[in-house]
């Protein structure tokens, strides 16, 4: 257990590919595409620090991400620094937008089976895991990181820190972006803004819409994907409302603080 918690909370440190978040879980436990060109090199510090880990395995989960290309990469790494340390990683590939991915990881961990390591988004997963006892201390490790690469985005702390503790790793984030039709703002005779309130957005979505050419203005749906559940979050958090307590363990939608009847 020992050398298996310090594969898992050290080994990370050598993962040369980017995901959205990465959280260290307490309990331990082929592809015929080609793999991508570009390889990530394992520097040599991590080499020595891993040579008394060679022949030992571990399990990684990884949150399957919306590009293949990605979920490639990321095997690509994870297999050329098994290679390079002479280890064994497997990892494996979850939807998160299932529905029932925190239960199903939360029972594993209970269990006593559940993977080293997990790749998961920060802002959705961290709270509920680190709620249900599911995480450790990953404190050093991020410290470590400081010193090297200089403070992690506050957006980090919000997510991965808890009672002055990380129980993540803010490994690397993924920018969103948002589109536009110009041409059919153009046809309304609407010049497009840097920033829009959901008011304005909302009206100029209307605007362009035409049913009749089967052409919306919206193109997102509210559903129960992680999309549709982040565009009603951004609503609600946007007025100074919230779904659950900073904590994570109250629901606090329905108070009758949190909404407007």
């Amino acid at each position: 257990m020992e050398d298996s918690q310090l594969w898992s909370r050290r080994g990370f440190l050598g993962m040369g590919v980017g995901v959205l978040g990465a959280a260290s879980l307490a309990a331990c436990g082929d592809s015929s595409s080609p793999p991508p060109r570009a390889q990530a090199e394992v520097p040599k510090e991590l080499l020595d620090a891993a040579a008394s880990l060679k022949g030992t395995s571990m399990g990684m989960l990884s949150q399957k991400l919306y590009s293949e290309a990605a979920n490639k990469a990321l095997d690509s790494s994870i297999a050329k620094f098994a290679e390079s340390t002479g280890t064994k990683i497997e990892n494996s590939l979850v939807q998160a937008d299932a529905g029932d991915v925190v239960a199903k990881l939360d029972a594993e961990v209970k269990g006593g089976v559940a993977r080293d390591l997990a790749f998961m988004t920060d802002s959705r997963f961290v709270a509920q895991f680190h709620a249900l006892g599911d995480l450790e201390d990953v404190t050093d490790v991020v410290q470590a990181l400081t010193a090297i690469y200089g403070e992690p985005t506050a957006e980090s702390k919000n997510f991965c820190v808890f009672d002055g503790k990380w129980f993540a790793i803010p490994y690397h984030f993924i920018g969103i972006g948002s589109f536009l039709r110009k041409d059919w703002m153009q046809e309304k005779g609407i010049t497009p803004k840097d920033i829009y309130t959901w008011e304005e957005l909302r009206d100029l979505c209307l605007e362009i819409s035409d049913p009749s050419k089967r052409r919306f203005g919206w193109g997102m749906t509210m559903n129960r994907s992680g999309d549709g559940n982040g565009i009603i979050e951004a609503l609600i958090n946007a007025y100074g409302g919230s779904i659950a307590s900073n904590d994570g363990t109250k629901v606090t939608f329905n108070s009758p603080k949190r909404c407007r009847r």
